[in-house]
């Protein structure tokens, strides 16, 4: 795909939230000037806060904060501000390993169920 001007989108809102293996390395990682990857605070943070993010090669990103702004204005200020200081006073990482130990007690919950 180098080189070829194609993009690849990569849209993982779970990619932090893998409780089985090893994570898996992001296409963003491997060709990073071919793939738009898409995230979510949603699933890691504040579910009701619909937030995400979006990490793109920089001549397509100017051209998504053009098109961001002509669609809504602007996402939210205050709940990006309190997101903003829960990872400032958070350790993101113990945080994210804190859902994971909730997850896999919830699937292996489930799985005795059936």
């Amino acid at each position: 795909m180098s080189g070829t001007g194609t993009l690849l989108i990569e849209d993982d809102p779970y990619g932090d939230l893998r409780y089985l293996g090893s994570a898996k390395t992001s296409f963003k990682t491997l060709i990073p000037d071919n793939t738009v990857l898409l995230g979510s605070f949603s699933k890691t943070a504040v579910p009701g806060f619909r937030l995400g993010w979006i990490a793109a090669p920089e001549p397509l990103m100017s051209k998504l904060i053009i098109a961001k702004q002509a669609a809504d204005l602007h996402t939210s200020t205050f709940t990006q501000h309190i997101l903003y200081q829960y990872w400032i006073d958070n350790d993101i990482e113990a945080h994210i390993k804190r859902i994971i130990k909730c997850l896999w007690k919830t699937a292996i919950s489930n799985d005795k169920q059936y």
